[in-house]
């Protein structure tokens, strides 16, 4: 889900800029997430506290402050494929220590992994 794989650019910029607590703040991180009608709406609001569109859900950055070990999770709901949102399917791309990124998915089917993820 290219949503969630957006944010990898600013999430990296903030880690290596030392600004690792998510926010609005001074010094904080606001990695920009935008709502996607393609996920869950449990998190209606961005961790930034910005809130985002009803009907549409943004990805979980983890753990906050971030580590050279962060999270990204977008869980599929809303206009997903019925299929995901009934397995509870996650893609979540995760940085290693080295500062690279993988993909990798929970509970999605083979037909909907994207490219490159696991």
């Amino acid at each position: 889900m290219s949503e969630a794989g957006q944010l990898r650019t600013s999430i990296e910029d903030c880690i290596l800029n030392g600004r690792t607590a998510l926010g609005n703040a001074a010094g904080q991180c606001n990695p920009g997430a935008s709502g996607s009608n393609l996920m869950d709406q449990d998190n209606n609001a961005n961790q930034s506290g910005n809130a985002v569109p009803a009907g549409t859900g943004v990805p979980v950055i983890a753990p906050d402050p971030m580590t050279a070990a962060t999270t990204i999770t977008a869980t599929f709901g809303n206009n997903a494929a019925a299929v995901l949102q009934d397995a509870g399917a996650t893609l979540s791309w995760q940085r290693n220590a080295d500062g690279t990124w993988q993909c990798v998915t929970a509970n999605v089917p083979a037909e909907f992994i994207p490219n490159g993820c696991q």
